[in-house]
C-alpha cells in the first residue's frame, strides 16, 4: 500500500485492480463494517445477490451496480 505508483504497466499490466482490491479490504474486515456491495455489472450482481442468499440472513447486503467506480 505504500507504493507511489499504481498504474498497470509491462511487467504487471493489471496492477491497477489488484492494488484497488488490496486498498478497499487490506488483509480483512468484520462484517459488520460493511454498508453495501458495489459491483460493475448487471450479471456479477446477480452472482453476488445468489451468494448472500446461501449465506444466510447474517449476510443480508444492498448489491448495487456502479460501473463507475472501477477503472
Amino acid at each position: 500500500m505504500t507504493a507511489t505508483y499504481w498504474l498497470d504497466n509491462e511487467k504487471y499490466p493489471d496492477r491497477k485492480r489488484r492494488r484497488q482490491a488490496e486498498f478497499l479490504i487490506h488483509q480483512s474486515a468484520p462484517w459488520e463494517i460493511l454498508a453495501g456491495i458495489a459491483v460493475k455489472t448487471e450479471a456479477m450482481k446477480e452472482r453476488v445477490e445468489q451468494i448472500l442468499l446461501v449465506s444466510g440472513p447474517r449476510h443480508k447486503l444492498e448489491v448495487k451496480v456502479l460501473p463507475n467506480w472501477y477503472y
